[in-house]
């Protein structure tokens, strides 16, 4: 008899869970076809190389002004794995 109190407050809670979901996905895509939410930028605009590597001896950062596309040129090929 508790198993079943048990599992019927939980049948009852995902279903309440998923009813707030639905309702917070409505309101999002209405918001995006209303145009009210803007994108976030994906990337930042300076990207920051440690001093040494660039030829700063003192250790400071230096900003360098790559665009994205290009510092994807000196990323390696594989990350992570073995």
């Amino acid at each position: 008899m508790e198993t079943e109190k048990l599992l019927t407050g939980l049948l009852i809670v995902l279903v309440v869970v998923s009813a707030i979901q639905a309702y917070q996905l409505i309101n999002l895509k209405d918001a995006i076809s209303s145009g009210t939410v803007a994108a976030a930028s994906s990337a930042p605009e300076t990207q920051y190389s440690s001093g040494v590597q660039s030829g700063n001896p003192s250790g400071a950062a230096a900003t360098s002004t790559q665009s994205p596309l290009s510092a994807l040129d000196n990323a390696p090929n594989m990350v992570g794995g073995c």
